[in-house]
């Protein structure tokens, strides 16, 4: 991993191209497009937003290019750029001008909500909208006759939360990015400053209170605000896993690891849960501040 940030960084020839081969063989092996967007995140976070964008324009370019000869359409190109490339540009950049990874995580978090948002606002009729294509979807993937013997209600709330489902799956993508980029830029240049800004990482009480509020009003029946809770849960989520990770670190010496292992073990069977679990313990700790109490302080601002 190193070797390639320190290709990414000899200039932006050198970046462009990781990008492009990364992004191609997404297409064929998905998580692979962690890797195109770290490259970017690092450029933004080292360098700035304005050379990662110049990148991500002539991977773009180029991805594009290659979709029409490969793929037969130029829109995997494109979309890569506008879902993931430029996005996490922008966060990067944001993440430099704060010094600290928990600025690309509010910002996440509040991208993830706008686009739920979006995604129900601006259509004139959002919920046929999403129902109509989520029907398309499922007939591709499971055939009409299986579609139409689902139970309508069970169609018409899928279709409600897929506006948060998109949202949550894009801030999970754009964070992980924005955590490979940061740890490259650990490697290079700051050697085990990582673990310390992870470990450190809050969504801040301002967007806390914005999922407080949106939880409040799916509870009152407002139809869109359990896909905007869901959406800004991404962030809560990767707070929550930053709590465990800076609790662990604080046992003696080789028993953190000890604790680590069988979580993740019990989090990959059980995720709904635990994230659940997770994103409201991050969104308690900007209140109680878990971490200060476990390091012997019980007060927190």
């Amino acid at each position: 991993m190193q070797a390639l940030a320190q290709w990414a960084m000899r200039g932006p020839v050198e970046a462009t191209l990781l990008v492009v081969v990364f992004g191609v063989l997404s297409w064929y092996l998905p998580p692979l497009a962690y890797l195109a967007s770290a490259v970017v995140a690092l450029l933004a976070m080292q360098l700035d937003a304005g050379r990662a964008l110049g990148v991500t324009a002539a991977a773009t370019a180029a991805l594009s290019l290659l979709g029409l000869v490969l793929l037969g359409s130029a829109l995997p190109g494109l979309a890569g750029a506008l879902l993931t490339l430029v996005p996490v540009a922008v966060l990067g950049g944001l993440v430099r001008r704060q010094g600290t990874l928990a600025a690309g995580l509010i910002g996440t978090g509040v991208l993830g909500m706008a686009l739920a948002l979006a995604g129900w606002l601006l259509p004139a009729d959002p919920q046929q909208w999403w129902l109509e294509h989520l029907r398309q979807f499922l007939e591709q993937a499971l055939g009409s006759a299986a579609v139409d013997e689902m139970p309508p209600a069970e169609l018409q709330a899928l279709a409600t939360m897929l506006p948060g489902l998109i949202g949550l799956m894009g801030g999970v993508g754009t964070f992980i990015s924005l955590m490979l980029g940061r740890w490259w830029q650990a490697l290079l240049y700051n050697p085990g400053g990582f673990r310390r800004d992870f470990h450190a990482l809050s969504i801040g009480r301002g967007l806390a209170l914005a999922l407080v509020v949106f939880a409040a009003l799916g509870v009152a029946g407002v139809e869109i605000a359990a896909g905007v809770v869901l959406a800004g849960a991404a962030a809560a989520m990767f707070h929550g896993l930053a709590i465990v990770h800076a609790l662990a670190a604080k046992l003696p010496r080789g028993q953190g690891i000890w604790w680590l292992v069988p979580f993740y073990a019990l989090l990959v069977f059980m995720l709904p849960y635990l994230g659940l679990m997770l994103a409201v313990a991050g969104v308690m700790d900007t209140v109680l501040d878990f971490r200060r109490r476990a390091a012997g302080d019980g007060t927190a601002d």
